[in-house]
């Protein structure tokens, strides 16, 4: 409690509840759009860069642990080995959020899991990558630096005590499926992904995502001429083929052993029909991302800015004030705007362009128009 936490500013948003209910000092770090596939495309939310977490390890005082997204919702992987060194250098644990990669580790086409390459605390979403209930995820402890101990009085804290015995039991089906048939499940979702893959080599106007950094089980497309929105849309509406996102300029859509080569034949096919298509439009018509990972000045810290007077403004008119609540795009729930950071102009100019794209923009109360910020006259008072 109180303590400070370096971050990577694209971390969900329930790290930051986390933040604020023990009243902890954040240090960001901002990820950035530096890694390029093949074609020189640039990969949307890259991972956290061993030389910016040394840098800030080096360079902040009093950091107590490292917390990283890895995979991102995009699939970016970090180098967990070596940010686990420098961070075990500096004496601090390494937390890494592998919800997106519970399936890491099964096969040498993915990744290798973060609970192998010496991270601290991994947590596992088992529902979303592997064949298990939703709300069913593994905690994995590892070395000495973090007490077994505080870590068993906070579960019990902060889960129930009436644990759920139908989502425990789909737990251990789910690994029991792993150690009893999990080579073949993962060789034969490894070649689905392969062939996927062959097939959108011929697609000219969709472009498939592959960069040496990606989790291959995120099927990252862009399309020539629509957003990720009315790309994810138009697969829905016609084809029936709902994708995980939706975003600027790209939609990205999760696979998994449980998938069929019917559904991925499905979706190849749905591609190159919408392909065609694209062919035939007049003129070229960009799409822009939006960075959701801003940079905004942090007046104080999360805890402090609950704690003080608020008051409701329009947001066109919130230029220069100290935000009191949470503002993101979900998914995939990265904050844009964070309690105790002030509002700047760049902020609204984002938020502006990610309504014309047709993102879903969450805070507080989900007031479309409207924010609450820091009363100062009633603070000062």
């Amino acid at each position: 409690e109180g303590g400070r936490l370096l971050l990577s500013r694209n971390s969900h948003r329930s790290v930051y509840h986390a933040i604020e209910i023990r009243g902890i000092d954040a240090v960001y770090l901002y990820p950035k759009q530096s890694g390029k596939d093949g074609r020189g495309v640039s990969f949307p939310f890259c991972a956290a860069e061993p030389a910016d977490v040394r840098r800030a390890l080096k360079n902040t005082q009093g950091i107590d642990a490292v917390f990283l997204t890895s995979p991102t919702y995009e699939g970016a992987v970090s180098d967990i080995r070596e940010i686990a060194r420098i961070a075990h250098s500096f004496g601090v644990p390494l937390i890494v959020d592998e919800a997106h990669g519970a399936h890491f580790g099964f096969h040498p086409d993915f990744p290798q899991s973060s609970v192998k390459l010496g991270a601290d605390l991994v947590v596992h979403s088992l529902h979303k990558t592997l064949p298990s209930m939703t709300q069913t995820a593994l905690l994995h402890r590892n070395g000495n630096l973090v007490s077994d101990s505080r870590v068993r009085k906070f579960l019990s804290v902060y889960q129930t005590s009436s644990p759920s015995y139908v989502l425990m039991a789909s737990i251990d089906a789910c690994v029991a499926l792993l150690e009893k048939d999990g080579k073949r499940l993962f060789e034969a979702f490894s070649g689905r992904l392969k062939q996927f893959a062959r097939q959108a080599q011929g697609l000219q106007r969709i472009h498939l995502m592959r960069a040496s950094f990606q989790d291959p089980s995120k099927l990252v497309l862009f399309a020539d001429g629509m957003s990720g929105v009315q790309l994810a849309e138009t697969l829905r509406r016609r084809f029936g083929l709902e994708l995980e996102m939706g975003a600027g300029d790209y939609a990205v859509a999760l696979t998994s052993i449980a998938d069929t080569d019917e559904g991925f034949s499905r979706l190849a096919r749905a591609l190159q029909e919408l392909d065609g298509e694209l062919q035939k439009t007049d003129g070229r018509k960009e799409t822009a991302g939006v960075d959701y990972a801003l940079a905004n000045e942090a007046v104080m810290t999360i805890a402090q800015a609950d704690n003080l007077p608020q008051k409701t403004i329009f947001l066109a008119e919130s230029a220069g004030e100290i935000s009191a609540q949470y503002l993101y795009v979900y998914p995939p729930g990265i904050p844009m705007l964070v309690p105790g950071e002030r509002i700047g102009k760049e902020l609204l100019r984002r938020i502006q362009a990610c309504r014309a794209l047709g993102l879903v923009l969450r805070g507080a109360d989900d007031l479309p128009e409207r924010i609450h910020v820091i009363d100062r006259r009633m603070a000062d008072a």
